[in-house]
């Protein structure tokens, strides 16, 4: 789970499923982004980037508030509240199966990841 950069390809918030705004295979400017490493989680929204403490333990997670958010002016949607507001300052249960990454807040919300691929 640490020092890789997770790409978010499926969510449910709120009963709502939202599918992958982005794929491995066709970039776009709304990357859904979280990386845990060396006590740290960096994330980005595809459009602002925040960061916070986290603690990774067997299969929960606690992520402190965020401290620090770049507030660009933003398209607001669901998703994207729900993203910086249900992991970011939330104890987080995760689990990696078969190289996806799922993160389940205790209100049963969950985001599943997949590795990012870099490509030049």
């Amino acid at each position: 789970m640490t020092g890789t950069t997770w790409l978010l390809v499926e969510a449910v918030v709120g009963g709502s499923s939202y599918p992958a705004p982005q794929t491995n295979s066709s970039p776009s400017i709304r990357r859904f982004t979280v990386r845990f490493d060396k006590g740290r989680v960096q994330g980005s929204d595809g459009c602002n980037s925040v960061a916070a403490a986290a603690t990774v333990e067997a299969h929960t997670v606690t992520i402190s508030t965020y401290t620090s958010m770049t507030l660009k002016a933003c398209r607001y949607d669901a998703l994207r509240s729900a993203y910086v507001r249900d992991i970011f300052g939330r104890s987080t249960s995760w689990t990696v199966v078969d190289d996806s990454l799922t993160l389940t807040t205790a209100g049963g919300d969950t985001f599943r990841y997949e590795p990012m691929i870099f490509r030049p």
